[in-house]
């Protein structure tokens, strides 16, 4: 199981990054019957980045909500502060 996370973790932002690049060449180069084609591949990415956003935000609030300390640990003294 890790390491199918593993193999993941490394080939989804490889393939994310690779089709945003595709996409910035591809309108570089475009005539205007590609133009609508590159638009709709362009509108699904916009989509999913959002899906994305959403999703990791969601996470991270599940997260706080299981969190017991409730305490947050500053960079610059290591003193604790009370997040509630």
């Amino acid at each position: 199981m890790t390491k199918k996370y593993l193999v993941l973790s490394l080939v989804v932002p490889i393939g994310l990054h690779g089709t945003y690049d595709f996409l910035l060449m591809y309108t570089s180069s475009l005539t205007k019957a590609d133009a609508g084609f590159a638009v709709i591949l362009l509108g699904i990415f916009t989509v999913f980045i959002v899906f994305l956003w959403r999703f990791g935000i969601k996470k991270i609030k599940i997260a706080l909500a299981k969190d017991t300390t409730n305490d947050i640990i500053t960079p610059h003294n290591n003193q604790y502060i009370n997040k509630i």
